[in-house]
């Protein structure tokens, strides 16, 4: 058994989860690894335009990154909120928004008092007491204030990118920090006869590349990890398998919101940049064929559209084993999932967060994979179920698709957090969990999952005086959204497109 530090890391696949695994290792490792990226041509998707989620600013802290600048090169835009429409019912809307909503009040939950006062007629929405939510829907925006005693530093934000952009953005990033990049398509992957690791990968001009860690970025081709890994099947919660994706002409800089809306059979996407939109169309095949899907898909597009739509098929499931040997599979490698709620460069985010907190070395010891794989499992698992919520907690009932959704069985522990939210508004978190406490209540009552009581807590205190503490957060964080600028005017101002990188690319 091999010994001694990992020397040598090769990535394989291109595209953000490549040249972002590449430029996180870099960064932290300093030099002390040689790292190849294998630009394969493969991607997690073919979706060009993408929302992130907010762990994203964080990883560019560590990097160094300034985010005016990547902004400006990826054409990009601030994001507070996704607006929903047509989920729980047709008709129904409501925002799920970033940051927290309301305050802890005596230690209890805010959303127990609004559920209290609901009853008694409180009139304002769950999202009002959400600052991320009433900016976004004033088209409001500014960075969190670094004072606590403001308001304004409970905002959190994230992005909606151009993926190609972003991608060059961080290979840019990445060669800079001495990371190696080649080009070429993969002929075959070498593997040690006795141990079943992988050896070397060989392109199809007769390069071989060797290393002692490999990492299987070639999207849900999965080219290195092998297919004995196994794969979870996801496909009976999450029966959306295909995709069509296309980009309007002028940008949007007026929105800090990603929208979704659903249809007959799925739903489509709308994610403005600075200088285009993206729109998708995602939908089951087994209740919308190809054809019909892109008619319907067009047409709510309208006659904007530039360019040629490009479609795929997905499975929505995940790896049995994401760490096997001495390859990790980061991305759609790692978990397939459709892009509802912003997900699918998170997963490659915490995939490269978990190997860095349990690097190895060329022994590659079971307990480090082992960890890995569970924490992974765990993690992808509760983003799984997060997605099916959106699907299972609906009234709708004008098509076979929707009602399919709503009668069928969920796993387990999604179960359990319904039963817990719908007897009390709990809200079950377990020890890996992507979506905090907020998201998971800003859905559940977004859908119209209601508890049936709220925490009897609540009525040891007076309700006038739960009315007054209501009324001066909601006007608090309605003063903290006046006081921002426009979210046009700051993209404006601090991080507007550069000449080069506006507009369409090939």
């Amino acid at each position: 058994m091999l010994q001694g530090q990992i020397k040598s890391i090769a990535i394989a696949g291109g595209g953000v989860t490549s040249w972002l695994a590449a430029s996180l290792l870099a960064r932290v490792l300093r030099g002390s690894r040689e790292i190849v990226v294998i630009e394969t041509g493969d991607a997690d998707t073919p979706q060009r335009e993408f929302a992130t989620l907010p762990p994203l600013t964080g990883l560019h802290t560590i990097l160094g990154i300034d985010e005016n600048d990547m902004l400006a090169k990826t054409d990009g835009t601030f994001r507070l909120a996704t607006k929903f429409r047509d989920w729980s019912r047709i008709g129904g809307e409501y925002l799920h928004p970033l940051g927290e909503t309301g305050a802890n009040l005596n230690s209890i939950a805010f959303r127990h008092y609004w559920l209290k006062l609901r009853q008694s007629g409180l009139s304002a929405s769950y999202a009002d007491f959400n600052l991320c939510a009433v900016a976004a829907q004033a088209r409001k925006f500014t960075r969190p204030s670094t004072d606590k005693r403001s308001v304004l530093s409970t905002l959190e934000y994230a992005y909606h990118l151009d993926a190609v952009r972003y991608a060059a953005y961080l290979r840019d990033y990445a060669c800079k920090q001495c990371v190696r990049s080649e080009q070429g398509k993969i002929a075959a992957v070498t593997r040690n006869s006795t141990t079943g690791w992988v050896e070397a990968i060989v392109l199809e001009d007769g390069r071989r590349f060797e290393a002692d860690l490999f990492l299987d970025c070639t999207g849900s081709k999965a080219q290195l990890i092998g297919a004995d890994t196994g794969f979870e099947d996801w496909s009976p919660w999450l029966p959306c398998d295909r995709a069509i994706a296309l980009s309007t002409a002028g940008g949007d800089t007026s929105l800090p919101c990603s929208q979704s809306v659903a249809h007959e059979a799925g739903w489509r996407w709308r994610i403005p940049l600075q200088n285009r939109v993206g729109h998708g169309f995602v939908y089951a095949s087994a209740f919308m064929n190809d054809d019909d899907a892109l008619s319907i898909f067009l047409g709510a597009v309208g006659s904007d559209a530039s360019g040629e739509p490009v479609s795929w098929k997905f499975t929505s499931g995940r790896r049995r084993d994401i760490w096997s040997g001495n390859v990790i599979a980061l991305g759609a490698a790692a978990a397939t999932l459709e892009p509802l709620e912003n997900i699918n460069v998170h997963i490659a985010q915490i995939g490269i967060a978990r190997l860095l907190a349990l690097f190895p070395d060329r022994s590659f010891a079971h307990g480090e994979r082992e960890e890995y794989n569970r924490l992974m499992a765990s993690e992808l698992d509760r983003i799984r179920d997060f997605l099916i919520l959106h699907y299972h907690a609906t009234a709708r009932s004008d098509s076979p698709f929707w009602n399919q959704c709503r009668e069928m069985p969920v796993p387990d522990a999604l179960a359990h957090k319904i039963r817990q939210f719908q007897s009390r508004g709990r809200v079950v978190l377990y020890d890996e969990e992507t979506f905090s406490e907020d998201n998971w209540a800003s859905v559940f009552l977004g859908q119209d999952v209601l508890p049936r009581r709220y925490d009897p807590l609540v009525d040891n205190f007076d309700i006038e005086q739960s009315k007054t503490q209501l009324q001066r957060i909601r006007s608090t964080v309605r003063q903290g959204a006046d006081s921002m600028p426009a979210h046009a005017d700051f993209i404006r101002k601090y991080c507007a497109a550069t000449p080069s990188h506006s507009g369409h690319v090939p």
